[in-house]
């Protein structure tokens, strides 16, 4: 039995190399995580700027009124906590995707 080799040509990698990339899912998350304090101590350490910036960035209207808008990237967030840790968030794998899947998360290439 000949055993497959992989060419790496100017350290070009073949394939996903990423979950995201596997998965088909290109858009990555604005949120660093989903730990609800980590985020709060986090938005609460922002510049006015960049707290703006990060409302535009997950589809809110920055206003002006701080405590407001941090009172609704909190809610926003939870929402997206939600999402994320509901069971219906896992999309359902089948067939080759499915077995790529597993092969890549075991380590197989």
């Amino acid at each position: 039995m000949k055993k497959a080799t992989k060419k790496v040509i100017d350290g070009k990698v073949d394939g996903p190399t990423d979950l995201y990339d596997l998965l088909g899912e290109h858009k990555k998350s604005p949120y660093a995580g989903i730990n609800a304090e980590q985020y709060k101590k986090e938005i609460e350490d922002m510049d006015s700027s960049d707290l703006y910036s990060h409302a535009i960035e997950i589809g809110l209207i920055p206003i002006d009124n701080r405590r407001v808008l941090l009172a609704r990237l909190e809610k926003e967030f939870s929402r997206h906590r939600i999402k994320m840790t509901s069971s219906q968030s896992v999309p359902a794998l089948e067939g080759k995707r499915a077995k790529k899947f597993l092969d890549v998360l075991h380590g197989k290439k």
